[in-house]
């Protein structure tokens, strides 16, 4: 996702090798425009409110659940009362 949006670049792990990774590493050494654009790219991809958004889904979930079991046992003892 990061080197499609020109984030990242990608060596394939077949063509990863001592002297690619040398390679990459050099070129955005050497290319401080490159570093400018990628870093860019990147803060367009950033999702400050991802923690507080991932949090909320969490408690939701927590909250459903608590509700379910909470059924459940309120119809589990109404059948062993009705017995």
């Amino acid at each position: 996702m990061f080197a499609q949006h020109g984030a990242a670049q990608v060596v394939l792990d077949q063509d990863l090798n001592g002297e690619t990774l040398r390679a990459a590493v050099q070129d955005l050494f050497a290319n401080p425009e490159t570093r400018r654009r990628m870093g860019i790219a990147a803060r367009g991809l950033a999702r400050p409110q991802a923690a507080t958004d991932l949090a909320s889904t969490v408690v939701s979930l927590g909250q459903i659940y608590i509700e379910e079991r909470r059924k459940r046992m309120v119809e589990e003892a109404i059948r062993k009362a009705s017995k």
